[in-house]
């Protein structure tokens, strides 16, 4: 980011000798690099927001609760590891259309946290499973609910789990050039890599 154009391309991989810190300002006036930026930490928050919310539950549910058919939901998510994203960005086009929220932010977090929601979920499920089952019993027997012990006794014990979630995550929708391209439709609700593309 600090080479000229010509050291750019000659040198990729090179460093520079000639430090362009106007490059920066040169982004920021003539590309608009703070909206965009703008839009890309909305996005990012928005998406996580959703994907920890239902991520967290279903992991709970499916390390802790007793229900028929906890280990054929787990094997569905499983399964969905092996599904080519690309296949599914036009069914999602036409879902989202079809809901009014394609070229919105809040469909494009959407996206993102349907994209990311079965990683969470393995992970903080592997988590919530290596928490000591009689922890959360002592929090029961003090009147906890079961809201209240994953919020209070699971999360705590199972963060470490929950910031990988939050860091890899938050890196692969900042930086997505993909799914942005396709599902924002208005140029000023783009994030950054696709508002640096034109």
């Amino acid at each position: 980011s600090l080479k000229t154009e010509t050291n750019f391309y000659k040198e990729p991989w090179a460093l520079t000798t000639d430090w362009m810190f106007s490059n920066y300002q040169a982004a920021w006036t003539t590309v608009d690099v703070g909206k965009y930026a703008q839009n890309s930490i909305f996005v990012v928050v928005l998406a996580l927001a959703i994907l920890l919310v239902c991520a967290t539950l279903l992991a709970y549910a499916l390390a802790r609760l007793e229900f028929p058919g906890r280990n054929l939901i787990f094997g569905v998510i499983l399964a969905c590891v092996m599904i080519p994203p690309d296949i599914l960005i036009i069914p999602l086009f036409m879902l989202l259309r079809d809901l009014g929220i394609l070229g919105t932010h809040l469909g494009l977090a959407l996206v993102y946290a349907s994209g990311g929601i079965t990683f969470a979920v393995i992970l903080m499920r592997g988590y919530f499973i290596s928490v000591s089952k009689e922890m959360e019993e002592a929090a029961q027997i003090d009147g906890a609910g079961k809201i209240r012990r994953l919020w209070s006794v699971i999360l705590p014990l199972s963060l470490p789990g929950f910031l990988i979630v939050v860091v890899l995550q938050s890196l692969t929708y900042y930086n997505d050039l993909y799914l942005a391209m396709v599902f924002l439709r208005n140029e000023s609700k783009y994030t950054i890599p696709v508002g640096m593309l034109g």
